[in-house]
């Protein structure tokens, strides 16, 4: 009976790929004691499901240090056994920690601090050839907000410094994980730090990875202009990049803020003379880039639709696409 009640409980669980997870951690903590004589606590249970067939890592850290974390290797669905643990890998990372710590105040000088959060240096958990030799991770946090108006300059020069205080203190730190001041979000991951990146190198890095800066220099470029487009039916909410490629952001989002009624033609005659105007502004101002038109009522009330350029280019006219657009609804 047991045995067919425990068939049924996993039919249930590989259909709807829920987890379901066998967490003992008394089976973990037992395990390390016995083998390290170390006692330990579990931070995260990795979840069971069809795709690992209850082959996953645990992580785990020292109950009394925070900063040797490890995982450990744990096999099957419903009593799982341990088959491995990543204890000397996690004890190489807090040993390379200790000796970084005079670093990291040379690295607080730049405006980089420790994210409390997460441990400042992790090893790689990745199972490829590339990190069998135990390369780090080194996890901060940005002490202010970026400034954008200083991007490829300032901001540039102490992110170069940074990875050059890396190189010199520990080969073995191969990735970086910057989060922002706040630290809610990861604003810079970088993977060649033991690659000599030149400062170019690194400035394309910061450019992909930053759509606030590309949106930053859009607003700059149009905040004063914004007053000649914008009228007493609608305001220009914001412009903002919507993704990063090669250096560059090759497409941009645009929010108009309608008054209640005004993007309906039949109440607002001006409709499609207002967004012809818009259309076109915006391509000039981007040097025909990409971009999308999102059309909404003040205070975010109702969505009523997306125009994109690519769409326009189909049509003789941006002019006609606004009359196909409106006068066909």
């Amino acid at each position: 009976m047991k045995r067919m009640k425990n068939v049924m409980l996993l039919v249930v669980c590989f259909l709807f790929l829920s987890g379901c997870n066998y967490e003992n951690e008394k089976e973990v903590k037992t395990y390390f004691k016995e083998k390290y004589g170390i006692d330990v606590i579990v931070t995260d249970w990795e979840e069971i499901h069809s795709g690992n067939m209850g082959h996953v890592y645990h992580t785990v850290q020292v109950k009394d240090n925070k900063n040797i974390q490890f995982r450990v290797e744990v096999d099957g669905v419903f009593y799982s056994t341990i088959i491995g643990d990543e204890y000397k890998d996690g004890k190489n990372a807090y040993e390379a920690y200790k000796k970084f710590k005079p670093t990291l105040k040379e690295i607080e000088k730049l405006g980089f601090s420790k994210f409390e959060e997460e441990n400042t240096i992790q090893y790689i958990t990745e199972h490829i050839e590339e990190y069998l030799n135990n390369n780090l991770l080194l996890t901060l946090k940005m002490n202010n907000k970026i400034d954008y108006s200083q991007f490829e300059s300032t901001e540039l020069d102490r992110f170069f410094a940074l990875l050059q205080l890396i190189q010199r203190n520990n080969k073995k730190i191969t990735e970086l994980n910057l989060k922002d001041n706040t630290g809610e979000h990861t604003i810079f991951y970088y993977k060649k730090i033991q690659k000599n990146p030149t400062k170019e190198d690194l400035l394309l890095a910061m450019k992909n990875a930053s759509r606030d800066y590309w949106t930053y220099l859009i607003q700059t470029q149009v905040h004063d202009k914004i007053k000649e487009i914008q009228n007493e039916r609608f305001i220009f909410k914001e412009i903002t990049c919507s993704y990063t490629k090669n250096g560059d952001c090759p497409e941009y989002n645009v929010t108009l803020d309608f008054n209640d009624g005004m993007l309906q033609y039949k109440n607002n005659p001006n409709l499609i003379q207002d967004l012809t105007k818009v259309a076109t502004w915006v391509k000039e101002e981007l040097h025909n880039k990409q971009f999308n038109i999102n059309l909404t009522y003040k205070e975010g009330t109702k969505w009523e639709g997306r125009m994109s350029s690519e769409d326009m280019e189909k049509s003789n006219s941006v002019e006609d696409y606004m009359k196909e657009y409106f006068l066909e609804k």
